[in-house]
Parts: structure tokens; C-alpha cells; sequence
């Protein structure tokens, strides 16, 4: 399977960024389970390599997880093989379910990749039960793209106030968080022009003080970041809150259908 950097691949992920992006994807998941905990049935939109799933299926009575690509679905089946979980090749714009057939679902970074995102939406809601629960993780544009869209696999990318306005069309309740980058990530000069960096940029801009601001570049390039320890990235790298949360990393919505 390429490995085009869209679908998470952990056996692939175990250095460097790849790893970040790992970590940064499962404390994802960590969010959506606690935000459909205590469903007997969940679906996840865009599993992928069934890693995430996997992790969710271990909290929750059944997850089914779908994936427009039947490569990524086939090496989902081999590789997690669970009582309570099973994968299909669908696409997230034509479910294939009856009506109120889950207590909750999710999507962590797909939203961004469809082009018909209202049809994908209305199909989300009319299978989720009433009460049930929808969480989405996807790319904050303001710290993804500052400067315009680059992502080629990319349809859409969505500021807070964009996303919350697409979902209160199809779900009564939404509420919007973000997921940010710790300052062990933050302040890496390795990744100073990347988008970890969002919450330094905007410390900088707000400081007046001339020389505070001098003193905080020549910590940041001094401080002894010289080499980049992946391994010492985990769930404390990205933390959530609702604060900042335009320079967050990515948008977590939660949402109840009525």
C-alpha cells in the first residue's frame, strides 16, 4: 500500500514526524472514545488501516469501519481481527445501513477529503439513532494552510467557526475544541515554520516588549533542542482545549443528533 502521508500507517510510523503524526491521530481517537463512550454500536468514516478502529472497538460494544479504499479495508481485515469489529469498502457518501443503526460515529481527518460533504453529513445523521453521537477531527485551516490550500488530497479545510456552521446544519448540538501542540513541540526549532508552531507564533506577535521578544528567539535557538527525539513525543504533545483555539492543530467537534 503508498504510503501517501493520508492514511496513517503505524508499522511505517515509528520515527520522525511520521511518529508525531502517529501520536497526534491516536490522541484523536483517544478524544473520540471518550466522547462515545458507552455506545453499544459505532461506526468509524474513513478507518483506513483499522488501526484507530481497532482502539475504539476495545471501549465500545461493535465498531464497523469504512473505507473508500479497498486496499486500505483488505489490510485492515489482516491485520485486526476482532470479535467486535469489522470492515467494509463504502464510500462515506452512500451507507450502505438502515436508518438509526448506530449510537455513535466518527471521522478523524476525513471531512477535509470530501468533495459532497453535505450528502456525507445528512448520510452520517440519518443512521445514527436518535441521541446518537458524531465526533470530527479535522485540520484547523488557519494553522494547516496560513498561506492557501497545499494539500492536493485536500477538497476543504475549515477555520472553528466554518466547521460549527456546516455541522448545526445537521446536529442540534456542536461543540468545537481543539487539539494543540504541547511546548515540547512548540518549541523545536526543527519545526518553527511548521504548523506545531501556531502558539509560539501568535506569543510572538502578542509580546510589545522588544527585548522579552529578543530573549524568547534566542531561547527558543539555545535551549538545547540540537536533535528531535520522536520517541519522547506522547498524548501530553497535544493537548485539548477550548482556549486559542485558532492557533489549535486541528477542530474536534462533538455533536448529538436530536
Amino acid at each position: 500500500m503508498q504510503n501517501t502521508g493520508e492514511r496513517v500507517i503505524p508499522e511505517e510510523s515509528g520515527k520522525g514526524f511520521a511518529r508525531v503524526n502517529l501520536v497526534r491521530h491516536r490522541v484523536a481517537h483517544l478524544y473520540a472514545i471518550r466522547r462515545i463512550r458507552g455506545s453499544r454500536r459505532v461506526l468509524d468514516l474513513g478507518c483506513g488501516t483499522g488501526y484507530g478502529s481497532a482502539m475504539v472497538a476495545s471501549r465500545v460494544g461493535e465498531v464497523v469501519g469504512i473505507d473508500s479504499s479497498e486496499e486500505a479495508v483488505a489490510r485492515a481485515k489482516a491485520r485486526h481481527r476482532l470479535d467486535n469489529l469489522k470492515f467494509l469498502a463504502i464510500s462515506a457518501t452512500e451507507l450502505s445501513f438502515p436508518d438509526d443503526s448506530f449510537d455513535g460515529a466518527y471521522s478523524i481527518h476525513v471531512t477535509e477529503h470530501i468533495e459532497d460533504v453535505e450528502l456525507h453529513l445528512s448520510e452520517v445523521a440519518r443512521v445514527l439513532r436518535p441521541g446518537g453521537r458524531f465526533v470530527v477531527v479535522t485540520p484547523n485551516r488557519l494553522t494547516y494552510s496560513p498561506d492557501g490550500p497545499h494539500n492536493a488530497f485536500h477538497v476543504r479545510e475549515y477555520d472553528a467557526g466554518e466547521l460549527e456552521a456546516l455541522l448545526t446544519s445537521f446536529f442540534p448540538e456542536v461543540e468545537i475544541t481543539g487539539l494543540h501542540a504541547g511546548l515540547d513541540l512548540a518549541l523545536r526549532p526543527e519545526v518553527q515554520d511548521y504548523e506545531f508552531s501556531a502558539r509560539i507564533k501568535a506569543l510572538r506577535a502578542a509580546l510589545k516588549d522588544e527585548e522579552l521578544r529578543e530573549f524568547m528567539e534566542e531561547w527558543l535557538v539555545e535551549d538545547g533542542f540540537e536533535s528531535f527525539n520522536a520517541k519522547a513525543v506522547g498524548p501530553h504533545s497535544f493537548p485539548i482545549s477550548s482556549k486559542s483555539i485558532n492557533t489549535s492543530l486541528d477542530l474536534l467537534a462533538a455533536c448529538r443528533k436530536a
